[in-house]
This record gives C-alpha cells, sequence and structure tokens, in this order.
C-alpha cells in the first residue's frame, strides 16, 4: 500500500481518493472501503468511494466518501445526490432474483438449470 501508514478510520477523504480513485473509476459499482468509525461516528458503518462521471469536474473529482444512509439505506453522490445503491452487487442480485425477466444472464441459466433438472429426472 502506497498510502497514508494510519488506521483507515483516520483516513481523510483526499487520502482515500488519492490511494483508490482510479481503481474505483474501473469498477462497474462504488468501491467498498470497508466498515469505517470515523471520528464523530457512534460505531462501524459500510463506507463506499462513489465516483460520480456526471460530477467530474467538481473539485474532488467526482468523488464522494459515504455510506449507506437513511431507510432506504441509499448511497449518493456528494453533489448531485445521484443514487447509486442499486448498482451495489448484493443489490444487484436481490434485484434479479425478485424480477429475473430483467436479467437475460440470469434467466439464461434458470431455464438452463430447469432443462438439466428434468433431463436427471427423466433418467431411470
Amino acid at each position: 500500500m502506497s498510502g497514508p501508514q494510519k488506521p483507515r478510520d483516520l483516513w481523510t477523504d483526499e487520502e482515500f481518493i488519492a490511494e483508490f480513485g482510479e481503481t474505483a473509476k474501473k469498477l462497474p459499482w462504488p468501491m467498498p472501503l470497508g466498515a469505517l468509525q470515523r471520528p464523530g461516528w457512534s460505531g462501524r458503518i459500510r463506507t463506499y468511494l462513489v465516483w460520480c462521471p456526471r460530477c467530474r469536474m467538481t473539485p474532488h473529482g467526482g468523488f464522494t466518501v459515504a455510506h449507506l444512509a437513511g431507510y432506504q439505506d441509499r448511497l449518493e453522490c456528494g453533489q448531485c445526490r445521484a443514487r447509486y445503491d442499486q448498482l451495489l452487487p448484493a443489490r444487484r442480485l436481490k434485484g434479479a432474483l425478485l424480477n429475473p425477466f430483467s436479467s437475460p444472464r440470469l434467466l439464461a441459466f434458470l431455464l438452463l438449470l430447469a432443462v438439466l433438472v428434468a433431463i436427471a429426472a427423466s433418467r431411470p
């Protein structure tokens, strides 16, 4: 690790951006930073580095260090308030399982699985 040698709980937003910014830009979802307890927080909270391409010209280059907030566990850009919680892998999987027709790959997998089960059940 080339970043600061202090606990991540004490890192500033700028340190997270400098260390993980380029990697976060390449990911299709917000980059998890771990469960952090930053100054003023009562406990550990899963924290993410969010890159918002719409806000790339802002002083932080479109980056926000954020955590899931509110009753709906929102994950938002700090500038434009665009939501990114729906891009988290667990949410994408949950959404695909609740509505398999929205995910062609999952639907194809389920159909293939059903065919294989039917073939296995028909054999003596």
